[in-house]
């Protein structure tokens, strides 16, 4: 069952697989930044990129908030 919360929306669920991902990440990520859906989860799982992918991950972590954020273990 989904989760209903903030004003009656469902939960939605972004999902980001990535393994080196730099050249198309910021974009896919930023457009999760730009959503106007009030109601949104952030997968982003890594295949161990040995590209910049995690650095950007992270950078972009910073200053973004949602309803929650996963990562899998290789981010850290």
């Amino acid at each position: 069952m989904a989760s209903i919360r903030k004003d009656g929306f469902p939960l939605a669920s972004v999902c980001i697989p990535v393994f080196n991902g730099e050249r198309f990440l910021l974009e896919a990520l930023e457009s999760v930044r730009n959503q106007t859906y009030p109601n949104l989860e952030l997968i982003i799982s890594d295949d161990q990129s040995n590209d910049r992918s995690i650095e950007l991950i992270k950078n972009f972590l910073f200053d973004f908030s949602c309803e929650k954020i996963f990562l899998n273990n290789n981010l850290y």
